[in-house]
């Protein structure tokens, strides 16, 4: 028995009990359940390709002049499931391509006359594909490791107690192991801002990137590569899932709060994470500003 499914942009998705039969345009993921119970997330289609606009809107606080102002923001970059093209931009732009695969814009404004808005947009359109993790896939996995990286996804004397319990030989266990405890330790609750791995092992409370940081913390410690991405559920919310590692050296999706080794045609990639609580836009401005950064996808602002 499947719940009833839902149609965006070419793909139809759902739940369900029972494996579907094999067939075109048909991708299954297993849902890695707290009890180990019998689920699957299944996608059927094609996505469209979609336009993806970045807006930014500045002016000055105070009626005054505003003058020599840089704006460095992520937009979605490709990799093996995702592949973008920029299309069109308002301004002269500087768009470099990070070690992590970001695509970071930076736009520099010389002035803002008094009163004035400046309006900044790139628009992109975006190809998505599914990716599921093989059962084949090995990830490196050591000694425990206390090396951390902050507050947010720190690596404590609790956090390594969880992960001598997860660890496996058979380094895919352990990773099918670690989702199936964060799935069932933290109860999903939205939060006003991001608290860390160490607040969702305690409270047992935590929205997505809770979920993730907890996640991320105990592979971590565990030897395996983590790192945390930022991006959207087209036809949910803006969402945070991890990649990970592989013994190829290679990075692959996970979704750690749904349950599934790797990721539907449906998650968008907006950047990777270079270091835990990083932030989608930057400003560097001498006067004090007003700014607004919205998103929107097939013409629909995002959220």
């Amino acid at each position: 028995m499947s719940k009833s499914f839902q149609m965006i942009y070419g793909v139809k998705y759902y739940l369900s009990r029972r494996k579907p039969s094999t067939r075109d345009n048909l991708v299954v993921f297993p849902v890695i359940t707290p009890r180990d119970g019998l689920l699957f997330y299944v996608e059927e289609g094609v996505m469209k390709e979609l336009e993806y606009v970045t807006k930014l809107s500045i002016r000055a606080v105070k009626r005054q002049r505003l003058r020599d102002i840089t704006l460095m923001f992520y937009i979605p970059p490709n990799d093996l499931r995702q592949g973008t093209v920029i299309v069109d931009k308002s301004h002269v732009m500087t768009i470099k391509e990070d070690i992590l695969g970001n695509k970071l814009v930076e736009v520099s404004i010389d002035v803002i006359p008094p009163g004035k808005r400046e309006l900044i947009s790139v628009k992109q359109k975006v190809k998505l594909k599914p990716f599921v993790v093989g059962e084949d896939i090995e990830f490196p996995q050591t000694e425990i490791s206390k090396t951390s990286e902050g507050r947010l996804q720190a690596i404590s004397e609790e956090i390594i107690a969880v992960a001598r319990k997860l660890r496996s030989e058979n380094s895919l266990d352990t990773l099918i192991n670690c989702v199936r405890f964060v799935r069932g330790h933290v109860r999903y609750r939205r939060k006003p801002y991001r608290l860390g791995s160490l607040f969702a092992l305690k409270s047992r409370k935590g929205a997505c990137i809770e979920i993730v940081d907890l996640c991320a913390s105990i592979l971590k410690s565990l030897g395996i590569p983590a790192r945390t991405v930022i991006g959207y559920v087209i036809g949910g919310s803006f969402h945070a899932w991890l990649e990970i590692l592989t013994i190829k050296n290679y990075w692959v999706p996970i979704d750690p709060t749904m349950g599934i080794l790797g990721i539907g045609s449906r998650w968008l990639k907006i950047y990777t994470e270079p270091k835990p609580g990083t932030k989608i836009l930057r400003v560097d401005a001498k006067e004090k500003i007003a700014l607004k950064m919205e998103i929107y996808l097939e013409g629909e602002k995002i959220k």
